[in-house]
């Protein structure tokens, strides 16, 4: 690049030349353009392109040149670029004539004649050396100014470290010096700069959507994962409770309701509440699946598991009270001594003696070589015998854990023991040899051959002194020692083997077979009941008393109470058509009215009817209980009949004369209710309310108001009356103020109302044939509160509202369903499906039964326990680690009721052992969710930047497409075996916790 540009006359060559061979001794490199513009190039143009790359515009000053167009032109070109102009004065001429921008300048002399040259060529160097750097840099800059100001392409802005050094070089320059940056220069850096911060805030924001993004789409990711496994959960509630695992039907529907609320949850947990089955307590804490479970004679539960964990409960909370650490194998076998030593037998060979208070082993016995199966102390607790796959018994002496006697005699594995009342020992092998031993000799006193199949369960004793055990194909056998023959056997319906047995001191018999429990009915030799719960096979049983049993399966111990712990709907049959009302007393009595013309009280008890009363020629609309006690009931006969419960009979007739009717033709009565100070309302076909009071002898009074007919009537607590009608409108009667002002009509229905009810609390509710209940606000008589089925639709027809004593508010409806709805949510809680009807009244009694009265002609009295108002309260358990692994996946484990016991472990896995098959997927479920979070964000922005300095990159040095392409499909691949290496890690990380 040419360093001076020289601008002189054509009759000033000679100097000119002179000058520019001085220059050149110098170093210093002239653009003339006698020899640096190109034939057939564009005179004019190489010119202004050799003052914009010169650093140094040198103007020899002669009259002629100040005289000559172009080179004013080139002075003016120069000025624009912000070149330093360096006037050499080669003649005197007139100053006046001189352009202002040379005039204004120092000259150097160098005329012929008159000055030194030398001196004048050595002045001229150093001034062009004078700064000489920056004016290289304004002449980089300059040029770069113009090639973006020719074509506006902000590709060829300033960027990064080169706009930094610009505006420090513009920082730098001093206010007096002539080499000041041009307008063009200004306006690009300006321009750069601009163009940075706008990148920047691009990027920002880009960075800012593209995390909105990935948190949007991680919420709604999350959302449909809750979705989805609540819709999982729900799912298996529903085939748990196909399968009468009704138990486990429970659970996974909360646990489904917890996750995502969803209605096919609510609909199994409602249809729990008519069914008839035993609730369990559930116990968490084992890691892996419990195999034995034992209770003390003084009700100490203990469960031994896979693992070689002893767990001593505490039963009033529901958790661990003693973790007992020992065995290295499974715990398949425990039992207490009569005075309370706790012993376990282990597939580590061993036998250990606990002490409990401070959770170690007393005393460890050795003396099998193979898995110990099974272990049982003597009745007093003196000696304790164990089995094994050794095929030997061995009888220890449990205060010195010394061998008292080794008994020879089976030919396989034995797998039960037991010892009788009288201190007879028995063992069972698993070819089904039992032997009676001889204790004092050793040797077996008689040996009997069960002639069953594979004997796989524990062996007891009966109090008759018959021995029981299961065998592999699902039977029970009861055997005579004396004669050697079953006398009994007990067929289950499933063709599994029994695993275990247990005998309540009683003489109920339990078994376990698969996942379920059978309790059996002895004389019938049926089951009596099936208790389900466990998700893998019952391998334990234990009884305390004659009612508490528990047993051991998956990760659980399951509690029955066979006396408490029973859910009890029940089912009433009786009328012959459509039961159109239920009432409750408060004493707790049942009433019901149906299109048979009668009117029942019911035994709850033994859900028979407990009077039938006959008296209405007409379907009975409704039936209401007074405060104290009185039975009334309205009919389509035009009659309200108050009854006489001791007798069964009318004890009086309620009917409107005539001359005091509204209509000519009443209709018939369609509802009635009660007052707390004992008067009587009634709604009826004509569209009146009349009131009674029973306590006087004044006439009754008729409210008109309504413009359609009356379809429901109920009181306050503090004695207002309300109605709801067929003109859609709810009135709210006042009957201490006057005619005029009695009635205020509230309206938010769209369609006829066909209930009204108040809570006790003064809560008013209406439910109509729009689909929708309205909780009434009064202060302002408008809606306070809508809850929609559906609207529009027939089968979305509210046919009843009614509030329990508790403030919960419940709805029936055409599609047959009632519903227990959350007011605090505005959405179902419980959802109860009918049966093959849909239901037309339902009542509250005060205990918080649900009675729902439908056109089946029955009554379905649903077990509110099961839909309380905190359903952790019959809970049986929450999932256990494997049970969250499976349903929810790799997130923490959020129990669904923390009142209950929780997995006693940091980790979680899928078992199937039973099945034979093992596998270690092996998951952290601390906050494992927000680092894989955190992972993800830092993987996604790390992508996303480097993406960006590529693009950028390839901005400035210009990269291929196919190199680019190639970056960017580098940095993804690279990403994504990031996530693979920190999957990797954390499996690893699983591994060597466990």
């Amino acid at each position: 690049m040419s360093q001076i540009f020289i601008s002189y006359s054509r009759k000033d060559l000679a100097i000119a030349e002179k000058i520019i061979a001085a220059l050149a001794k110098d170093d210093l490199e002239p653009w003339i353009d006698w020899k640096s513009i190109p034939k057939g190039e564009t005179f004019e143009g190489e010119i202004r392109q050799g003052i914009e790359k010169a650093e140094i515009f040198l103007f020899l000053v002669s009259p002629d040149s100040v005289q000559s167009d172009w080179c004013n032109k080139e002075i003016n070109h120069a000025v624009k670029n912000g070149k330093r102009i360096l006037p050499i004065v080669i003649r005197d001429t007139d100053p006046k004539s001189i352009h202002p921008e040379i005039s204004k300048r120092n000259w150097i002399f160098c005329r012929d004649g008159q000055d030194d040259f030398n001196k004048a060529i050595e002045e001229a160097c150093a001034t062009i050396h004078t700064d000489y750097e920056w004016l290289k840099y304004h002449t980089k800059l300059q040029l770069k100014a113009l090639d973006w100001e020719s074509g506006k392409d902000n590709s060829r802005l300033l960027r990064g470290k080169e706009l930094r050094e610009a505006e420090q070089q513009f920082a730098n320059v001093e206010i007096n010096k002539d080499h000041q940056s041009t307008n063009v220069q200004r306006k690009y850096v300006l321009t750069s700069r601009k163009n940075e911060e706008l990148q920047r805030r691009r990027i920002i924001f880009g960075l800012s959507m593209f995390s909105f993004i990935i948190f949007v789409a991680l919420v709604i990711t999350s959302i449909q994962l809750k979705i989805s496994r609540a819709q999982q959960l729900g799912l298996q509630a529903q085939n748990e409770y196909s399968n009468n695992n009704l138990n486990l039907a429970a659970l996974y529907a909360y646990q489904s309701n917890t996750t995502w609320e969803n209605n096919e949850a609510k609909l199994v947990m409602g249809r729990l509440s008519g069914e008839e089955f035993m609730k369990a307590v559930g116990l968490l804490g084992h890691k892996t699946n419990a195999l034995s479970v034992a209770w003390s004679p003084s009700g100490q539960l203990a469960s031994g598991d896979i693992d070689g964990l002893v767990i001593v409960w505490d039963i009033q909370n529901r958790t661990p009270k003693n973790f007992l650490y020992g065995h290295t194998g499974k715990v398949n076998s425990l039992a207490w001594s009569a005075d309370g030593k706790l012993a376990s037998g282990s597939w580590d060979h061993s036998v250990i003696i606990w002490d409990i208070e401070n959770n170690q082993p007393s005393k460890v016995l050795k003396g099998h070589y193979d898995n110990v199966n099974s272990i049982a102390w003597s009745p007093d607790g003196r000696v304790l015998a164990s089995a094994s796959n050794d095929i030997t018994v061995i009888v220890w002496n449990a205060e010195t854990g010394q061998i008292v006697r080794t008994l020879h005699g089976n030919e396989k594995a034995i797998y039960a023991l037991a010892w009788s009342a009288d201190g007879k020992l028995a063992s069972c092998a698993i070819d089904g040899t039992i032997i009676i031993w001889d204790l004092d000799k050793g040797k077996p006193q008689r040996q009997i051959s069960s002639k069953a199949p594979a004997v796989l369960s524990n062996m007891i004793w009966s109090p008759t002194g018959d021995l029981v055990y299961g065998t592999m194909n699902g039977n029970i056998e009861f055997l005579n020692i004396h004669t050697g023959n079953v006398i009994k056997t007990l067929e289950s319906e499933a063709d599994y083997s029994i695993n275990t047995i247990a005998l309540s001191p009683n003489g109920i018999l339990a078994s376990a077979s698969q996942n379920e429990t059978i309790i059996w009915d002895m004389k019938t030799n049926k089951p009596a009941l099936i208790l389900t719960g466990h998700t893998a096979p019952v391998m334990g049983l234990s009884w305390f008393a004659d009612n508490k049993l528990a047993s051991a399966g998956d990760e659980t111990i399951l509690i029955w109470d066979l006396q408490q712990n029973k859910s009890n709907p029940i089912t009433l049959v009786g009328h012959r058509d459509w039961v159109k009302s239920v009432a409750w007393s408060q004493d707790g009595r049942l009433a019901s009215g149906a299109w048979d013309n009668k009117v029942i009280v019911w035994d709850i008890q033994n859900g028979l009817p407990s009077q039938i009363l006959n008296g209405h020629t007409d379907w009975v609309e409704g039936v209401a209980w007074s405060k104290d006690g009185r039975l009334a009931s309205c009919s389509d006969d035009n009659s309200i009949i108050i009854w006489n419960l001791q007798t069964g009979q009318i004890a009086k007739t309620l009917r409107i004369n005539n001359a005091d009717e509204a209509w000519n033709d009443p209709g018939g009565f369609s509802s009635l209710a009660w007052s707390s100070d004992g008067k009587l309302a009634a709604g009826a076909w004509n569209g009146t309310v009349t009131v009674w009071d029973l306590n006087s002898n004044k006439p009754p009074i008729i409210l008109v108001g309504h413009r359609d007919s009356v379809t429901s009537v109920a009181w306050s607590p503090d004695g207002h009356l309300a109605s709801g009608s067929f003109d859609e409108t709810v009135i709210l009667w006042n009957l201490n103020m006057e005619e005029q002002n009695r009635a205020v009509i509230l309206s938010g229905h769209v369609d006829l109302v066909d209930s009204v009810a108040w809570s006790s609390d003064g809560r008013l509710a209406s439910g109509a044939r729009d689909g929708t209940i309205i909780v009434w606000d009064l202060k302002q008589n408008k809606p306070a509160q809508k809850l929609k089925k559906s609207s529009g639709t027939w089968m979305n027809w509210v046919t009843s509202v009614a509030w329990s004593k508790d403030g919960r508010l419940a709805s029936s409806s055409v599609n047959r369903l009632t519903v227990i709805w959350d007011l605090q949510k505005g959405r179902p809680a419980v959802i109860i499906p009918g049966r093959n009807s849909y239901v037309q009244s339902i009542a509250w009694s005060d205990s918080g039964q649900l009675a729902m009265g439908s056109s089946d002609r029955t009554i379905q009295i649903a077990d509110t326990t099961l839909f309380g108002s905190n359903p952790c309260n019959w809970i049986f358990r929450n999932m256990t680690g494997s049970e969250w692994l499976l349903y929810q996946g790799i997130s923490t484990y959020q129990p669904a009721c923390p009142n209950l016991s929780l997995p006693g472990q940091e980790y979680v896995r899928f078992n199937t052992w039973y099945s034979g098959q093992f596998f270690p997927e092996l998951f952290i479920v601390w906050p494992g969710r927000w680092f894989l979070l955190f992972i993800f964000c830092l993987i996604s922005f790390f992508t996303y930047s480097t993406i960006f300095i590529i693009k950028k990159l390839s901005s400035l040095i210009r990269l291929p497409r196919k190199v680019k392409l190639l970056l960017t499909l580098f940095v993804f691949l690279f990403c994504i075996c990031c996530c693979g290496l920190i999957y990797i890690i954390i499996k690893l990380i699983s591994f060597v916790n466990i």
